[in-house]
């Protein structure tokens, strides 16, 4: 196929290599973990701390059980002010307010799934108005799932449409992570694309 009759996606994709296999991928991380046993130390572990997100994304989240998750959060920084915060607290959008109105520690984010997660299997109208709703309640983060089935049908335009639309909503101060759900994707390859 000549270049001209290649979407941009192939276009991008014709820029690099491709064909992994897994078993490659599993022995070179073997060989990283080997060769960085020097990280195991209490400063590694204290950035590593910093990363995380608190998360409570279950079906039976209520107003009451996200408020003491967030008590539990500004307890924590209160009682160990020489330890570095959470990343975030995560939640469903419906408790961003909750998190946003209680939550007292500087610089933990509050970060909301949106986009019909798990699954991203809903209307494109929905993921955008979802999203929007969670920046109106006062999500200073979002987390979204690849639309995998998209992406496995080799539809990257709906893909990048899709992700576009919400980073657009996000905003440039705030950040938008896209999880890939890299079990479904099945192979390096298409967890490299």
């Amino acid at each position: 196929m000549e270049q001209a009759n290649k979407s941009k996606y192939e276009q991008a994709f014709g820029l690099y290599d491709f064909n992994l296999k897994d078993e490659d991928v599993a022995l070179e991380v073997k060989k990283i973990l080997k060769k960085k046993e020097e990280n195991n130390t209490k400063e590694v572990k204290r950035f590593l701390f910093s990363t995380i997100e608190i998360t409570t994304l279950t079906v039976t989240d209520s107003e009451d059980s996200v408020l003491q998750l967030t008590e539990k959060v500004n307890d924590f920084t209160d009682k160990n002010p020489n330890f570095p915060h959470p990343a975030a607290i995560c939640v469903y959008p419906r408790f961003a307010k909750i998190v946003s109105q209680s939550l007292e520690a500087d610089d933990v984010a509050v970060t909301c799934v949106t986009g019909g997660f798990p699954s991203s299997q809903t209307f494109p109208e929905i993921k955008t108005i979802e999203t929007s709703l969670a920046m109106k309640d006062g999500a200073t983060e979002i987390d979204i799932v690849l639309p995998v089935g998209f992406f496995l049908m080799g539809d990257y335009e709906q893909c990048s449409d899709e992700i576009s639309e919400i980073k657009d909503i996000v905003g440039e101060e705030s950040n938008l992570k896209v999880i890939l759900e890299t079990g479904a994707l099945k192979t390096a390859s298409n967890i490299k694309k």
